[in-house]
């Protein structure tokens, strides 16, 4: 059987909202047969318990298609979906203990598609994501207070660019990522290319070759040159000086951290 996805097992396991309750969409309150109802071409394969925990419809020659049905060890019905031609396909949900939904996927003979969503026990949502196309996904992360947490995009699985963070008081942060490395932790980016370029390479840098100890106090220092930055490109008459500024940086920046062994 093929593993979740990474992007799946973050959604699961991330801190979640308080949003309208979702009732279990077919999932049953009490133990169900171990039959999967399998395409007349196929053969049903494994079994419920106590035997196994999960059934799956398989061709001949070790294609996967149909439904496809996991249980608990007390039989209840743990995940449910369908496979085409060997690739995840339609609605694929799973469940709690006591029926109650705990997230829906939805696929395209293997491809992720649509609106994904996870839930709380208690029915409540916790996240969305939705896919955009096949390597995009706006992602949303709720608290139990139904507050939104966090929120942004990832691109190939990975954090990309501007991503905002609540904390419990509802105070917002927007951090900044690059290739899903924290870049800016400032109120977003400075608008102007050469600025932006140089800001995200150097805290990459920073984030992937500099010891823990140091990174803290680097990152820091590149707050306030952000800050002074964006200061300055809000003033028409600063903004030409501020791109050969920001050109020069990159050029020392690339020069003083390729020892380091940093790609710019």
């Amino acid at each position: 059987m093929p593993h979740a996805s990474p992007l799946f097992a973050l959604l699961v396991l991330v801190s979640a909202c308080r949003g309208s309750a979702a009732p279990p969409l077919s999932g049953p309150d009490k133990p169900v047969a171990a039959t999967t109802g399998c395409p007349p071409d196929t053969t049903q394969r494994g079994a419920g318990p106590p035997a196994a925990d999960r059934t799956w419809c398989e061709r001949a020659d070790g294609t996967m298609h149909g439904p496809v049905i996991g249980f608990y060890a007390d039989g209840r019905r743990r995940l449910e979906g369908a496979y085409a031609e060997g690739g995840k396909d339609g609605a694929w949900r799973t469940y709690y203990a006591d029926g109650t939904l705990r997230s829906e996927e939805h696929y395209a003979r293997g491809t992720p598609r649509g609106t994904w969503i996870t839930y709380f026990a208690d029915g409540s949502r916790s996240s969305e994501a939705v896919h955009r196309d096949a390597k995009t996904v706006a992602f949303r992360a709720f608290g139990s207070d139904g507050r939104k947490r966090r929120e942004g995009t990832y691109v190939d699985g990975r954090e990309e660019g501007d991503w905002s963070e609540w904390d419990t008081a509802g105070k917002q942060t927007v951090v900044h990522y690059l290739d899903g490395v924290r870049a800016v932790s400032t109120g977003g980016v400075i608008g102007v290319a050469e600025c932006d370029e140089y800001v995200m390479r150097y805290t990459k840098c920073v984030a992937e070759h500099v010891p823990e100890a140091a990174r803290s106090q680097m990152l820091t220092a590149v707050d306030a040159t952000v800050a002074a930055w964006k200061e300055a490109a809000a003033d028409p008459s600063a903004r030409e000086s501020l791109i050969v500024g920001c050109r020069a940086a990159l050029d020392a920046g690339r020069a003083a951290t390729t020892a380091m062994g940093c790609e710019w």
